[in-house]
């Protein structure tokens, strides 16, 4: 999960580095409560202290320390011979949270001028599972691993991971129990640079709705979408937020989901009113997803907005695909039968196929005689996507085709009413990253009787015409009023050349 992070300036800049550094303090004891983290600091501590937190005051100051570094050599780290202060993470391989901030702290390490030297401690595991893990992280780290859990217990550390600031001289200036961001990071920043400054009562910080903080939405700058419509789209640092408009009416019950395509992706959703009023939020839909939903009913007409986002918004560091669907939930469920998703007429869904995910399967209800289209488009023009429909196991409406350019374009006949299976799928072979596609299914018309020939001539019972059968005029269209329980006799004959006549009676209903 590669991270590009911006440099945040060096406290010692700012006019007032106490200011910034209370400045930060207030941000984080908010951020924490949201988060439920806590960061124990010499100038107050900053969340809600519920038992995660190290149980040693901040202003501690430790002994001595004993690591092993990757070599196996004991390394003796005496706190009076710091030449800078250190932040340590405390980490483990079977921690998912430290997994997921792994690269984050990585990038920071190899790619930042801080006041501090950054270092990874392993605790609490076995050292060939952490090098096992290691071997997939960039080079170039400082890590240890805290035999014997010495450094972990002498704090009295309760949660992976955390992270402690130590000053030259031993002092534990502040340690952060749970996922770092990059408020934590720079408020490391601002301590390391000056720890004698600053401090703060988080009991007199005036805390907000602690919702996430997505800035202004222009609902000009987002993409409309439509009940049953299945979009996707990615997010990263530099675009943590998508937007995304649709037409609802009062009394609408409504369901928004977002589902992560990536494991580092902890997808959040909003949804924002007429009025500009945020209604609804939701970061996880459940426990143990990092997917997310809205369920409501709508409480007046008009153009609502739905933000994808991430946890923590722009001081987040997940990335990742998603897709993203609003529908009533008076549709199918909504937009999926089993395994499949609902696909509609009229309605273009948007999927991305992986190396794990190959194939996207849609249910599609048609009706014997319509005409339908099929229009697969995809955003990586030299890889092939496949298109397939069938009825069930059994007869195929389109056979397995193949997109050219990164379009495909096919129209076919429904020859039975029923639900057909639809199948987007990448080879087996590619070695293209995830690709992106759109399918859309239109109905071009129905089965039926051709389209009346200007030409065409009226009759009464007992007329007679004539008329000329060539290549470029292979039919001839008569019409006549008739009446339930008429006898008719219709006859043609041939009155020159080596014509072969052929004659049909077609019904007011276009039936033959």
């Amino acid at each position: 999960m590669p991270v590009s992070l911006p440099l945040p300036p060096p406290a010692a800049a700012q006019d007032d580095p106490a200011a910034e550094i209370n400045r930060l303090a207030e941000e984080l004891h908010i951020q924490n409560l949201r988060t439920h983290n806590v960061t124990r600091w010499v100038g107050g501590d900053l969340g809600s202290l519920d038992g995660t937190e190290v149980g040693i005051p901040a202003g501690t100051v430790l002994d001595d320390w004993t690591f092993v570094d990757l070599y196996d050599e004991s390394v003796e780290v005496n706190v009076d011979d710091l030449d800078r202060p250190v932040v340590m993470n405390i980490w483990a391989s079977w921690c998912g949270p430290c997994r997921f901030e792994f690269p984050f702290l990585t990038e920071y390490a190899l790619h930042h001028e801080t006041s501090y030297d950054l270092w990874f401690l392993n605790s609490g595991d076995t050292v060939s599972a952490a090098k096992r893990f290691l071997r997939d992280q960039a080079e170039g780290i400082t890590n240890y691993f805290d035999t014997g859990d010495r450094f972990n217990d002498s704090i009295r550390m309760r949660v992976f991971p955390t992270t402690v600031l130590v000053d030259t001289d031993g002092t534990l200036l502040v340690a952060h129990s749970g996922v770092v961001t990059r408020t934590v990071m720079e408020f490391f920043e601002a301590v390391a640079a000056n720890p004698d400054l600053g401090s703060v009562d988080a009991s007199t910080i005036d805390i907000p709705d602690l919702g996430a903080i997505i800035g202004p939405v222009d609902s000009a700058d987002t993409e409309p979408i439509v009940y049953g419509q299945q979009v996707v789209g990615e997010l990263d640092d530099e675009t943590w937020k998508r937007g995304y408009r649709f037409e609802g009416n009062a009394g609408d019950e409504v369901v928004i989901t977002m589902t992560a395509a990536d494991e580092g992706l902890d997808a959040y959703v909003v949804l924002i009113g007429p009025d500009g009023e945020r209604l609804a939020e939701n970061d996880d839909s459940s426990v143990g997803t990092t997917d997310s939903s809205i369920d409501m009913t709508l409480p007046e007409t008009g153009t609502y907005i739905i933000v994808a986002t991430r946890f923590l918004e722009a001081d987040g560091f997940g990335s990742g695909g998603y897709s993203l669907q609003v529908a009533t939930t008076d549709q199918q469920d909504p937009g999926q039968v089993g395994n499949a998703n609902v696909l509609e007429i009229g309605i273009p869904v948007s999927g991305r196929l992986t190396f794990e995910l190959k194939q996207q399967n849609y249910l599609l209800e048609a009706t014997e005689g319509q005409v339908l289209r099929f229009t697969l488009t995809h955003d990586i023009p030299e890889e092939r996507l496949n298109l397939q429909v069938r009825l069930g196991a059994g007869e195929r409406l389109v056979p397995y085709t193949g997109t050219q350019n990164g379009e495909l374009e096919v129209e076919a006949e429904v020859f039975e009413t029923g639900s057909f299976s639809v199948y987007v799928s990448r080879p087996q072979n590619s070695r293209v990253g995830p690709i992106t596609y759109t399918l859309l299914v239109t109905e071009v018309g129905e089965a039926g009787p051709p389209e009346t020939d200007p030409t065409e001539q009226a009759l009464s019972y007992g007329d007679t015409a004539t008329g000329a059968i060539a290549n470029d005029a292979v039919t001839q269209t008569f019409t006549f009023e008739g009446t339930a329980g008429d006898i008719v006799t219709i006859a043609v004959e041939a009155t020159s050349g080596d014509l072969d006549t052929t004659l049909a009676l077609i019904a007011p209903d276009g039936t033959t």
